[in-house]
């Protein structure tokens, strides 16, 4: 370890993120107990997203800022960022999100006791920018999540691991060892913005890296309406199709059989959401034909489409009901003021 390192590189990709970038740069700089750099990257954003970050820091020397001279996604601005990074460790904080006090200290108290390439921790689910962290319902069962935890690739990729959680891994923001990924020269898939965080995880974990969760929630994550996690579109679904491809021809040989099957229950479902996205845009386009093609090309997610879209119509319908109760109570109000 240099004299000058810092024990973590918390790294940040920004997009027009002026409105709400400022709790996410004080809580990182707030973290006590370790030595840190945030690295902001800029990616070519049209607003006053620096601006907005330098005025949050206060001046604080420790942060770094870059910005990209075009857009290129979160994966192309984390990779800058993590080839400008110095530390020990490497976390990653969205821009929208923020830590809890004395996150980093405790993981990499974590990291060093355990010796992990990878420790993740449990969040809180936060609906809006500046809500308590301590009050938000925890992102993964918390019941499940009781202690640490070793989670490795066959874990990792299985979607039974999901079920047991209540929620996807690869949506956790890890601390990576640096030597790890240099030692790997993984980066992240630049074709993605969405599940770019779970193809560098399980690539190090086929890779022969050891994971670790924590049961503790120092990270709040902000779940917003619209946000891309959470949006996915055919294409979207497309490039996830294709970098699982591309990721079972890189460490398919390596995988155990208990890692095999994971993988293989993991493309058939993505496969199934493919084709419920193609679905989805054939209805909203009234492009009968396209929907056709999707149920053709994927026979075996006929069941999973009509379920899905059995969910949505009862949803809209008990949402319909409850709209309407609404209107009669407020009818009723407006009746009985009148009178």
């Amino acid at each position: 370890m240099r004299p000058d390192q810092p024990d973590v590189s918390v790294i940040m990709a920004a997009w027009h993120a002026a409105d709400f970038i400022a709790p996410a740069i004080r809580s990182a700089l707030a973290q006590d107990g370790v030595s840190l750099e945030l690295i902001l990257v800029d990616d070519a954003s049209a607003d006053e997203t620096l601006a907005a970050a330098r005025a949050a820091s206060g001046g604080d020397e420790r942060l770094v800022l870059e910005r990209l001279p075009q857009n290129g996604g979160p994966s192309v601005a984390r990779n800058h960022a993590i080839s400008l990074a110095r530390g020990r460790y490497i976390a990653v904080l969205d821009s929208d999100d923020s830590f809890e006090p004395g996150r980093l200290a405790r993981l990499v108290a974590f990291a060093d006791e355990t010796g992990a390439d990878i420790v993740a921790d449990n969040m809180n689910r936060v609906a809006e920018i500046g809500a308590p962290g301590a009050s938000g319902a925890a992102f993964l069962d918390a019941a499940v999540l009781a202690g640490p935890e070793t989670v490795d690739l066959a874990a990792y990729l299985d979607p039974a691991t999901e079920t047991r959680f209540g929620e996807n891994l690869g949506y956790l923001k890890p601390l990576f060892r640096a030597e790890s990924l240099a030692r790997t020269g993984l980066v992240y898939d630049t074709s993605l913005r969405n599940s770019e965080d779970f193809y560098l995880v399980a690539s190090l974990l086929a890779e022969g890296a050891e994971m670790h969760l924590h049961p503790s929630r120092g990270y709040n994550y902000l779940v917003r309406p619209g946000s891309i996690s959470h949006r996915l579109t055919p294409a979207l679904t497309a490039a996830i199709l294709e970098a699982e491809t591309q990721f079972a021809a890189r460490y398919g040989a390596r995988f155990d059989p208990a890692a095999k099957a994971a993988q293989t229950a993991r493309l058939a479902g993505l496969r199934k959401s493919h084709a419920f996205e193609c679905v989805v845009a054939g209805l909203k386009a009234r492009r009968p034909g396209d929907i056709v093609r999707a149920i053709a090309g994927e026979p075996a997610a006929i069941g999973h489409v009509a379920v899905r879209l059995g969910g949505i119509l009862s949803a809209k319908l008990r949402a319909g009901r409850a709209h309407s109760n609404l209107e009669t109570i407020q009818n009723a109000n407006d009746q009985a003021a009148a009178q």
